[in-house]
């Protein structure tokens, strides 16, 4: 609760005046002390029930009671006129007489006050006379905190053009050699308020500075992660879950969100090479580790022979890294799971989010179709080789580097409690170099999968995925001109049922089939302009 005082009447002090006030990430109360120093006013306020959070607000020629109305817009204060001399911004619960009058008697007895004060203390003395003085004399200063009776180690004294200056020792203690006459001191030390000395000194002299904490309210912060306890009561001991929506913040390649990449913050992971998107896990290859999107399996998750992702960040809701005890249910992989999720975020409106990089043109759209039935929609482009052709080498330039990947997902609800989505999944790459050779490679998953409770004991899933990667390795000089292609396709069925019994034990069975079919490798002479187009 925040009450503000005036020396006129309310009404006519607050709502009629008008002035210019601009702050950069200040908190409310830090506001109204800049509005107490430049402006006149003075406020009062418990300082434990206001909001700490950063403001930033430029007022020109503003009402001082739009301000107010303004600065605790989203909170549940209100401003109101308590009487004739004081406004009070109160919580709306605490709308009663009773508490306002509580509180103005605690602002005017000294019991709140503000938590800080940025102006800093003065302290005048005059010491000795004038007449006959000697050119200079010894000064002597020990600062101490005496709230807590300890002396300040470091604290800095300095006139303004620093021809006088000094340290204070470990016992807090200073002694200067100044010219005897006016001299206008500051003194400082970080956390404490700053001191303003204006001594007259005319012989040796001792003074002693009290010094105070100036201290600043902060709102609680609570730092909340899975604990040690945690993790072992879950079972699941080398388990990462990646937050989505932390990835942005992390620095990339081309400026593109990549969550393969990411994963070489987390311990034991590491990069197959410096500007590669695959990864090891723990000494594993990249090719023992198994990548999952919608359960559908991902053979080559990289664009750009493995530069960045092939997964669009902006559709992913989920995404964990198993590398050390792996479920069963994965097929005994001896390196590391990733498991990535996408699904349409429930939502009464159509959204979409988009962006444009150095070389990456990206677009998703999800949202309702009908009241059961949602969608997520996206795509991503490469115009890399308009980058490629402003390289000054011309191996570059003749080079090219094009790539895209599609995604769409249909979700449709049909109870709280179970849900069956389709989703398709499909990526293309083309890479030449200098005109002498290439490769190309492109990923489809298509899947259906229903999930659901009966209870909360009971939890079934069951999931169909077709999947195929096809790739070819291109040379374009005479006379071995000739394209090897292969391919690989398969199809998925996945069916499990877990019976929770309670908090702390729970089973799980199911069943995996999988079907793979090897193409035969081809070895075609010459480049055909279906596969120099893009198209295996």
């Amino acid at each position: 609760m925040l009450h503000i005082c005036g020396s006129a009447t309310a009404q006519e002090h607050y709502i009629n005046d008008r002035i210019n006030l601009k702050v950069d990430n200040k908190s409310l109360v830090e506001i109204l002390y800049l509005m107490e120093q430049d402006h006149g006013y003075r406020f009062c306020f418990d300082p434990e029930k206001l909001p700490y959070y950063p403001l930033t607000k430029n007022y020109t020629d503003k009402q001082v009671w739009d301000i107010l109305r303004d600065l605790l817009n989203g909170t549940a204060l209100k401003a109101i006129e308590a009487d004739e001399e004081y406004v009070a911004i109160i919580d709306r619960k605490n709308l009663n007489r009773e508490k306002l009058t509580e509180l103005l008697s605690k602002w005017k007895s000294g019991e709140y006050a503000y938590p800080f004060d940025t102006r800093n203390a003065t302290f005048s003395y005059s010491i000795g006379e004038e007449n006959n003085a000697p050119s200079s004399a010894l000064l002597k200063i020990r600062i101490e905190d005496t709230e807590n009776n300890i002396p300040i180690i470091g604290a800095v004294v300095r006139n303004v053009d620093l021809s006088i200056n000094g340290v204070t020792d470990t016992s807090g203690n200073l002694t200067l050699q100044v010219p005897t006459g006016g001299h206008n001191l500051l003194i400082t030390y970080t956390g404490y308020q700053s001191i303003d000395l204006s001594i007259s000194i005319y012989e040796d002299a001792e003074i002693n500075l009290p010094i105070v904490v100036q201290s600043f309210m902060l709102d609680e912060v609570q730092i909340v992660a899975n604990t040690s306890r945690q993790k072992m009561e879950e079972g699941k001991a080398g388990l990462e879950i990646l937050d989505i929506s932390k990835l942005e913040i992390i620095p990339q390649a081309l400026g593109e969100t990549d969550i393969i990449k990411s994963l070489e913050m987390l311990p034991g992971v590491t990069s197959v090479g410096e500007i590669s998107s695959g990864f090891n896990v723990r000494g594993g290859s990249i090719d023992e580790s198994l990548v999952l999107l919608n359960d559908a399996m991902i053979f080559n998750p990289t664009h750009v022979i493995g530069f960045i992702s092939a997964f669009n960040s902006d559709i992913i809701k989920t995404a964990s890294l198993s590398k050390a005890y792996v479920d069963p249910e994965y097929g005994g992989r001896s390196s590391a799971i990733l498991n990535l999720k996408s699904h349409p975020k429930v939502s009464d409106k159509i959204h979409g989010k988009g962006g444009i990089g150095t070389s990456v043109l990206r677009l998703m759209l999800e949202g309702p179709l009908s009241d059961k039935l949602d969608f997520q929609v996206s795509g991503r482009g490469s115009f890399s080789d308009w980058l490629l052709g402003r390289i000054p080498n011309v191996e570059i330039q003749n080079s090219s580097a094009q790539f895209y990947d599609l995604n769409a997902t249909l979700r449709y609800r049909i109870n709280e409690t179970q849900k069956i989505d389709l989703h398709s999944y499909y990526s293309d790459d083309f890479f030449q170099f200098n005109n002498e050779f290439g490769f190309e490679w492109n990923n489809l998953a298509i899947g259906a999968a229903w999930s659901g409770s009966w209870s909360d004991m009971w939890y079934g899933k069951a999931s169909l995925n077709y999947g195929a990667y096809n790739n070819a390795q291109l040379n374009y000089v005479s006379p071995l001109t000739a394209t090897f292609a292969t391919g690989l396709s398969y199809i998925k069925g996945i069916a499990s049922l877990t019976r929770t019994f309670s908090s702390e034990s729970s089973m799980k069975v199911g069943v995996e089939m999988i079907s793979y079919n090897q193409d035969e490798d081809r070895l075609i002479p010459g480049t055909s302009s279906a596969v120099e187009g893009g198209s295996i």
